[in-house]
C-alpha cells in the first residue's frame, strides 16, 4: 500500500517533477510501469524507473520527519489499565488491535515466563530455606544439584509450552500459516533495494536482488562481527583483572616457575586490586569501581556496535522487514550475552570457584534489575519532563501526556518522542532466562527474584511504550522469531553448564562420590587419579541423560494444540472444497457454452 507519485502514463503530479528535477527515484504501480516502458519502446520495464517506495524516499530527502502511528489517549489508557491489574493476563487481544503482532507476542512472553518462573521460583526458596537451616553453602550442599535437574526439566517444558501458547496466539491474530508472499505483502522493507524483473511464478513485476549477493555480505558481516568481540575480549580480561579475578594466584596455579606466563594475567593491572591500590578488593567501596566501570564500557560497546550492527543489517539488503529484524537481533545477541555472560563463564570453567561465581551472579542479577528499571522508564521520563520544561520556559504543565491539544501540538510531541527499540525489552528478558537456567546450581533463587522483576517490568514497559515513546509501526509475526531459538539454544547448554558446576566447580559431586575428590595446594577441588576417568564418566553420563530425558519430555508436549491443528485442517479443507466447486461450476459453464456453440 503506497501512493503512487505519478497521476497516470501521461502526465506528471508536481511532487514527481520535483523528485524527477533531483534525480530521486520512486514507485509507481505495476500496470502503470507497463504503460510507460511501452511508451518508451521498452521490451520491459528498466530497473531505473522504480527502487523505493514513497515514504522512504520523503524521509531520505527531508520532506518528512518521522513517519508513525499517533496515539490514541482513550485507547491507550484503557489498555494500561488492564495490564496494571494484577487479577487478570495482559489485554493481549488489544494490544495486538493498538500495536500490532510484534508488541502482542512480547508482552505474551513477558507473561508467560513470569507464571512459569513460580516452579522454580518456589523449589529455589525452599532449597535456599533449607540450605541455610542445615549451615551449608552453596559449595557443599548435596541437594542443589538437584534443583539444576529440575530447573533444566522446567526450562524445557516452558520453551514447549510457549511454543503451544504462540501457535494459538498467531491463529487468534490471523498470522499462522502466512505465506513467504503473505510476508512480502505484508513486510517488504522499504530500504530493500533490487533490479526490476518479471516474477517467474506470478508474471507481476517485482524488485529482485540475488540471494548469493547476500550470502557474501553475511560472511562479511560475521567477519566483523568476530573482530569485534575479540575487542571486546581484551576489555572484559582488564577487567577481570582490575577486579581481582586474575591475580597472581592464578599465575603460580599456571606455573610456579614463573616462566611461562599466564595468557590472561596482566601484572600492571591486577595490581590495582592488591591490598592498599584503588581498587582493593578487601574494600568495599573501592571494589566496586571497577564493577561500575565494566558496567559503563559494556554499555559504551553494546550502544556503539548497536549501530553498526544495524548498518551492516542495512548493507545486507534484506527483503523483508521480518528477515532483517532476525539478522539484526543476532548480531546484537551474541554481542550483548557475550558481555553479560563471559566473566561469569571464567570463574565457573577456569577459576572453578563456585562461591565467586555466585556472588557476581547475585551482583549482575539483582544490579541488572535495577538499571532496567531505571534506564527504561525513569530516565526517560526525567529526559522528557526536562524538555518539556525547557521547550515550555517556566510554565508547568498539569498533564505529562499530551501538553497541547490541537492536531499540531500532539504531531509535534508525538514526533519528539524517542523511537522504541524492541530489541532491549527481550535481550533483558533473555539475559534473565540465562541466569534462572545456565547457572541454576550456583544462584538458586534467581527466579524466585526474577518474579518480581518481571511484574514491575510487565507494567513499566506498558507505560513506557504509551508515553515515552513514539507509537510503533505495526509488524506482522507469526512468532518471536529469533529470540525462540535463542531460549532453546540456552535450554540445552544449560545442561552441560549445570553438570559442570556440579562436578568440577563446586564441591556439590564430592558430597556424592568423596573419594574421586581431593584438595589441590590452593584449595580447590581436584580429581583423584585413579577415578578421573570414573567422575568425568559419570558427568558426561548425567549430561546425556538430561538431554534424552528433555528430547522424550518435548517429544510428550505438542508443538501445537490440537484443536488449533483441527481449526486450520478445517480451513484448508474448505478452502480446497470451495475450489474444487468453483472448478466444476466453470468446467459446466465451459460444456453448456460449447453445445451452445455446436447447436448454432
Amino acid at each position: 500500500n503506497f501512493l503512487l507519485v505519478l497521476d497516470n502514463a501521461d502526465e506528471s503530479s508536481d511532487l514527481s517533477k520535483l523528485f524527477d528535477s533531483m534525480g530521486v527515484s520512486y514507485r509507481v504501480s505495476g500496470n502503470l510501469m507497463k504503460s510507460m516502458a511501452a511508451k518508451l519502446h521498452l521490451k520491459k520495464p528498466s530497473s531505473s524507473l522504480t527502487t523505493t517506495s514513497l515514504c522512504q524516499v520523503l524521509k531520505t530527502h527531508g520532506f518528512v520527519d518521522v513517519i508513525c502511528p499517533v496515539h490514541i489517549p482513550s485507547i491507550r489508557s484503557k489498555i494500561e489499565r488492564k495490564t496494571f491489574s494484577f487479577i487478570s493476563p495482559p489485554p493481549l487481544q488489544a494490544i495486538r488491535d493498538y500495536y500490532g503482532e510484534a508488541v502482542a507476542f512480547y508482552f505474551a512472553w513477558m507473561h508467560h515466563m513470569t507464571v512459569w518462573f513460580m516452579i522454580p521460583g518456589i523449589l529455589g526458596l525452599f532449597v535456599y530455606l533449607l540450605r541455610n537451616f542445615r549451615g551449608e553453602t552453596i559449595e557443599d550442599c548435596d541437594f542443589t544439584p538437584l534443583f539444576g535437574i529440575v530447573a533444566f526439566l522446567w526450562a524445557i517444558l516452558c520453551v514447549r509450552f510457549w511454543e503451544r501458547k504462540e501457535a494459538r496466539l498467531s491463529y487468534q491474530f490471523g498470522t499462522f500459516a502466512f505465506t513467504t508472499q503473505d510476508r512480502v505483502k505484508f513486510g517488504q522493507r522499504p530500504n530493500f533495494e533490487g533490479k526490476m524483473r518479471l516474477n517467474p511464478v506470478t508474471g507481476m513485476m517485482e524488485k529482485y536482488y540475488p540471494a548469493y549477493k547476500r550470502r557474501i555480505k553475511v560472511a562479511v558481516s560475521a567477519f566483523v562481527t568476530i573482530v569485534l568481540l575479540a575487542g571486546a575480549s581484551v576489555i572484559m580480561v582488564i577487567s577481570l583483572n582490575v577486579q581481582g579475578y586474575i591475580s597472581q594466584e592464578d599465575q603460580e596455579r599456571w606455573d610456579p616457575s614463573g616462566e611461562d606466563a599466564h595468557p590472561l594475567y596482566f601484572p600492571w593491572f591486577a595490581s590495582l586490586a592488591d591490598e592498599g591500590g584503588i581498587f582493593d578488593t578487601n574494600s568495599y567501596w573501592k571494589s566496586m569501581i571497577p564493577a561500575l566501570l565494566r558496567a559503563v564500557a559494556v554499555a559504551t560497546m553494546n550502544k556503539q556496535y548497536s549501530k553498526i550492527a544495524e548498518q551492516l543489517s542495512e548493507w545486507e539488503n534484506h527483503e523483508t522487514l521480518v528477515d532483517h529484524e532476525n539478522s539484526l537481533i543476532l548480531k546484537r545477541l551474541l554481542f550483548e550475552t557475550f558481555d553479560a555472560y563471559i566473566i561469569l563463564f571464567y570463574l565457573a570453567i577456569y577459576e572453578r570457584n563456585i562461591t565467586m561465581l555466585r556472588a557476581e551472579l547475585v551482583g549482575a542479577f539483582n544490579v541488572d534489575s535495577l538499571r532496567r528499571l531505571f534506564t527504561e522508564s525513569i530516565l526517560p521520563y526525567i529526559k522528557r519532563r526536562f524538555a518539556n520544561k525547557k521547550s515550555s520556559g517556566k510554565s508547568k504543565k498539569k498533564d505529562d501526556d499530551l501538553a497541547d491539544t490541537s492536531s499540531d501540538g500532539v504531531l509535534t510531541v508525538e514526533a519528539g518522542l524517542d523511537e522504541y527499540d524492541q530489541f532491549d525489552d527481550y535481550i533483558e528478558m533473555l539475559i534473565q532466562f540465562g541466569y534462572v537456567t545456565l547457572f541454576a546450581s550456583a544462584y538458586p533463587l534467581a527466579s524466585f527474584i526474577a518474579i518480581f522483576g518481571n511484574i514491575c517490568e510487565s507494567r513499566s514497559d506498558a507505560w513506557k511504550l504509551g508515553h515515552l515513546y513514539r507509537m510503533p509501526n505495526p509488524v506482522r509475526r507469526s512468532d518471536i522469531g529469533t529470540w525462540k531459538l535463542a531460549l532453546r539454544v540456552m535450554v540445552w547448554t544449560s545442561a552441560l553448564t549445570n553438570c559442570f558446576l556440579f562436578a568440577f566447580t563446586s564441591n556439590q559431586m564430592r558430597q556424592w562420590f568423596p573419594s574421586n575428590f581431593t584438595t589441590d595446594n590452593f584449595g580447590r577441588p581436584m580429581l583423584v587419579s585413579e577415578n578421573a576417568h570414573e567422575t568425568v564418566l559419570i558427568m558426561f553420563a548425567i549430561e546425556h541423560a538430561l538431554f534424552l530425558i528433555g528430547l522424550f519430555v518435548r517429544s510428550l508436549v505438542d508443538k501445537t494444540p490440537q484443536d488449533v491443528v483441527i481449526e486450520i485442517e478445517k480451513r484448508q479443507w474448505l478452502h480446497e472444497s470451495n475450489l474444487a466447486k468453483a472448478r466444476l461450476q466453470s468446467t459446466k459453464v465451459i460444456d453448456r457454452r460449447c453445445r451452445e456453440k455446436k447447436a448454432d
